[in-house]
């Protein structure tokens, strides 16, 4: 690629917000021809990694902003301090919201937070939605 076009697309791609793209476009280059992509392909590989790297970012920035006091995974947590959660399915429920979020430190964070700053609350019988909709049946009416 020449060096007029290169330049030219690094400067299209900061005036776009694409910074990644500007520091790697000659990575991109070679692995486009290593791969022999087309046109498509080629610009579907840049943009799902400016995606990723994006992604990446915002999760970084989300953590940051959390204030969370350190970094902790799901293995490293003492399940002794609430003996009344199943393992297991503490950790089914990590893997869960690591598919939502898309990663699992996040899923961990939002767990361990959870975990140490709450208390395990048993209720037992209906809501008080469910109580009124019941008592609007006895009196057969539709007010709820």
């Amino acid at each position: 690629m020449s060096q007029l076009v290169t330049a030219r697309i690094r400067g299209t791609a900061a005036k776009l917000g694409l910074p990644h793209l500007a520091e790697i476009l000659n990575q991109y280059v070679e692995r486009a021809e290593e791969g022999k992509l087309g046109y498509l392909d080629f610009l579907d590989l840049v943009l799902a990694e400016e995606l990723a790297v994006r992604d990446d970012r915002r999760f970084r920035q989300g953590l940051r902003l959390s204030k969370l006091p350190h970094h902790k995974t799901l293995d490293d947590y003492d399940f002794s301090f609430q003996p009344e959660l199943d393992p297991r399915k503490v950790k089914d429920l990590a893997t869960r919201w690591g598919q939502v979020f898309g990663d699992g430190v996040l899923a961990t964070a939002i767990l361990d937070r959870l975990l140490h700053h709450c208390d395990v609350i048993a209720i037992n019988g209906p809501g008080y939605r469910l109580k009124n909709r019941l008592a609007a049946i006895e009196r057969e009416t539709d007010v709820a």
